[in-house]
């Protein structure tokens, strides 16, 4: 069992959603729990509503819901098994995979299993969204307003889980045009949709330095960083 201020565990029930929607960071929302707002006519979310970005005394959130101190989720939802007889082979870009073995593919943030029926579809139940277990891991930082921070470029055609999380240091200040007037939090600072930062010389992880860091809201309520 996981223990980290609440004792949680995994759930597998997800759905696919398609790739377009990742370039914008959304797996992050979906990990949490959130749920999606959309514009008329727009197929990705325009922002998301997310329950425990706010510090709390008396709980832990994951996935969109909110558990008490040492509470325990049952542990059947952590358990991921399929019926492999050894048999199966799955073809994925040439490279073969043997029944229950993992593979995952180039720009998606889906995470897959080898297993009988597998017909070359990326799709349930043999493939599922990625688990970056973010609140397990960075909950104090996400409930500081730090920002999700991807070593990828900016025109990285998918974002998937994080590689770190980046917070304020309180001289962060927005530049270009606001798009609409929905916001993100940053520490204690709010920027409007179109608003971006950059930040110079971030280091993370064992001194592993970044020259360029551009924060922007893209899709509140957190800021999306990548490499600048």
């Amino acid at each position: 069992m996981l223990h980290l201020e609440c004792l949680i565990f995994v759930t597998v029930i997800t759905s696919i959603l398609g790739k377009g929607c990742y370039k914008n960071g959304i797996l992050i929302y979906e990990d949490f729990g959130c749920t999606p707002h959309y514009e008329d006519g727009k197929d990705c979310p325009s922002k998301y509503s997310c329950e425990g970005l706010e510090p709390s005394s008396t709980n832990c959130y994951f996935r969109g819901k909110a558990y008490k101190h040492n509470e325990a989720v049952d542990s059947s939802l952590a358990s991921l098994s399929y019926p492999f007889d050894g048999i199966e082979k799955c073809v994925v870009d040439g490279t073969e995979y043997q029944e229950g073995e993992k593979f995952s593919f180039e720009n998606s943030c889906l995470d897959c299993v080898c297993q009988k029926g597998f017909k070359g579809k990326f799709e349930e139940p043999f493939c599922r969204r990625r688990k970056c277990g973010g609140q397990l891991r960075d909950g104090e930082k996400i409930q500081k307003h730090c920002a999700p921070f991807y070593e990828v470029d900016l025109e990285s055609p998918v974002l998937c889980c994080p590689d770190t999380w980046i917070c304020s240091d309180g001289s962060e200040s927005g530049k270009g045009k606001a798009k609409s007037e929905e916001t993100c939090k940053f520490g204690e600072k709010t920027f409007k949709v179109g608003e971006a930062f950059e930040k110079y010389d971030f280091t993370y992880d064992y001194g592993r330095k970044i020259a360029k860091v551009k924060c922007e809201c893209v899709i509140p309520p957190l800021m999306k960083c990548t490499k600048g």
